[in-house]
């Protein structure tokens, strides 16, 4: 082992030793008091995203799709309908027939008139 290489690891894996050499280097950081492990950083509270109020279960060329949308209309997620998440989230709500009204224009635009009158959508209870 050459003595740069010494230097910047330390001769041994103590971490007082290779906080000296750290120190000796201008690179100073602070020691931990983990044993070896890094301590969890600060928890950040971020706000969460709103629940998801509708489910669309609609035909997407031959396949048919679940789509999760918020209040917004705005698009959560979106997974094959035939999952057992699906068959939970559907579980004793009765769906209104066809997605075809003005507030879904944006978010189904990419599905034909035909496939948006024949979709469920669901109301998600909050």
């Amino acid at each position: 082992m050459t003595r740069a290489a010494r230097e910047t690891r330390g001769p041994c894996p103590n971490a007082a030793v290779r906080f000296y050499f750290a120190a000796r280097q201008g690179k100073r950081g602070k020691m931990s008091q983990g044993f070896g492990s890094e301590s969890p950083r600060a928890h950040v509270q971020r706000t969460h995203r709103r629940p998801a109020r509708y489910l669309v279960v609609i035909d997407s060329g031959g396949f048919t799709v679940a789509r999760l949308f918020l209040e917004s209309r705005e698009l959560v997620a979106e997974f094959d309908a035939g999952t057992e998440e699906a068959a939970q989230l559907t579980a004793g709500l009765v769906p209104a027939k066809g997605a075809d009204g003005a507030e879904w224009d944006r978010a189904l635009e990419g599905h034909s008139a035909d496939e948006r009158r024949a979709a469920d959508v669901y109301t998600l209870p909050v």
